[in-house]
């Protein structure tokens, strides 16, 4: 009851900050609501029948924003990126829910990607379009990813989750929060705290190297290495693979301001593992692991790829399940148990179900080869409409497209490793998308008012990318 009490208080305090803040000042509102959306997690909430979509703290947030934005003069929403192949992939998912085998958890999966992907993403896109509220919204982020990191820090030391002590959590079969295998700090599992973190690197180091002042250098750099501290701590190969190809992309695509704390980042690194021979035996032994097929690590690397296979089988059932699959959330439901040994790979403790460690192989299965295919469709779009950008920048403004593009590159990576099912990492990714596309939608106006004539008029609203 002390937790319940404390949550509500909670929730409402957060929601009228955020709505004061969105009342006086819509930018630097939506700045600090993305900030809560990384931050909070989801058990800040009220609990429903399950019949209907919980009342959680960021969809109560999401409909604050919305009815402050329907007050704005924004951009159309026809101008938003991506839009037609994100109302394709809508159409797609809603067929999948009118044939799904789980009608409840399907409808509830479908008003998420509507609500929570598509109308999300539409609101960042159309409010957030100019440079000085880009860079409030990066900068936004990376300090609530800070604050993420802290609590993750002190986890590590303390083997005390403080989020766990004062409110309900989200534990899934097989976590292992408090017990010093990995740190979760707000996130639901270690593997999806430990991406965050992967994906707010690139972010920070493109802060960094923007850096002037000493107070901003020195807290920049704190910022950086607490992220790639928690990190680590999180024991999770996949998200310390995605750090290290976001800073390799890094250091090839970003500015030469950007390389320079690479470069020390890279040192301290090397020097961490000369000093400390366990740091360097720990990633040693997990990264060889991951290739043996009688350990731990090796079962949970080769169930990965298995699950394709499991997927394949079940969508090539019927021609209605190949198109469309099972509907949004169906694999929670399903007994395959027939494809593994008792307990093989990402087996959870409910004998008979699977958790599913790769996000595309989920998404095979549950909207079929119409949904995937249009989601693949928008990711490539994505990572080539950022790189687009990228080499149409200015040298000088090229570390931050490859800070954007860096940290979708490593959402995208662990969606084949792990199943996302944390809200905060996807509105994470979200916001990325949306700032990288206004920022290459910037740098598209700024070439045509240099090119136009002045008898040619105002600029056209139409979309720029499909």
């Amino acid at each position: 009851m002390v937790n319940l009490a404390f949550n509500l208080v909670l929730m409402a305090v957060l929601l009228i900050w955020a709505a004061r803040e969105l009342n006086r000042d819509f930018t630097k509102g939506l700045c600090l609501a993305l900030a809560l959306f990384v931050l909070i997690p989801r058990s800040l909430r009220i609990e429903t029948s399950g019949v209907i979509p919980e009342l959680t703290f960021d969809r109560f947030l999401l409909g604050i924003i919305f009815l402050y934005w329907l007050k704005q003069d924004h951009r159309p929403i026809a101008s938003v990126p991506f839009l037609r192949t994100l109302i394709f992939l809508a159409a797609a998912n809603f067929i999948s829910l009118i044939i799904s085998t789980e009608h409840a958890d399907s409808f509830k999966s479908f008003l998420s990607f509507i609500i929570e992907g598509l109308g999300f993403y539409i609101i960042i896109s159309t409010s957030l379009t100019d440079e000085a509220s880009i860079r409030k919204a990066i900068y936004a982020v990376c300090c609530s990813l800070f604050i993420v990191a802290i609590p993750g820090v002190i986890e590590k030391y303390t083997r005390i989750n403080l989020v766990s002590l004062i409110m309900t959590t989200d534990l899934r079969p097989g976590d292992d929060r408090g017990v010093g295998r990995g740190i979760m700090s707000t996130y639901p599992h270690r593997i999806l705290f430990g991406y965050a973190m992967a994906m707010g690197v690139p972010l920070a180091l493109w802060l960094l190297s923007e850096a002037k002042a000493r107070r901003q250098k020195i807290f920049r750099w704190t910022l950086l290495l607490l992220l790639v501290g928690a990190c680590y701590f999180s024991v999770s190969r996949g998200a310390w693979l995605g750090m290290v190809v976001a800073i390799g992309g890094l250091s090839i695509l970003g500015s030469k301001p950007l390389r320079k704390p690479i470069v020390i980042i890279a040192c301290l690194a090397g020097f961490i593992l000369v000093a400390r021979p366990g740091v360097k035996d720990t990633i040693v032994n997990l990264a060889s692991s991951s290739f043996q097929e009688d350990s731990i690590q090796g079962s949970s690397y080769q169930y990965r790829w298995k699950l394709w296979h499991v997927a394949w089988g079940e969508i090539t059932k019927s021609p209605e399940r190949f198109l469309f699959g099972y509907g949004g959330l169906s694999t929670e439901s399903m007994d395959l148990s027939y494809y593994f040994e008792r307990q093989a790979g990402g087996t959870t403790t409910l004998i008979g179900y699977t958790s599913w460690d790769n996000q595309y192989a989920s998404d095979l299965i549950e909207f079929g080869f119409i949904g995937i295919a249009i989601e693949f469709l928008f990711y490539v779009g994505v990572l080539f409409a950022l790189f687009g950008i990228w080499r149409g920048s200015q040298k000088i403004e090229r570390g931050r497209i490859a800070a954007i593009l860096s940290s979708c590159a490593v959402y995208l990576f662990a969606m084949s490793n792990v199943f996302i099912f944390s809200p905060q990492l996807k509105f994470l990714f979200w916001t990325v998308v949306a700032l990288g596309m206004n920022m290459g939608r910037l740098q598209s106006e700024e070439t045509e008012i240099t090119e136009e004539s002045p008898a040619r008029g105002e600029l056209s609203e139409e979309p720029v990318w499909v």
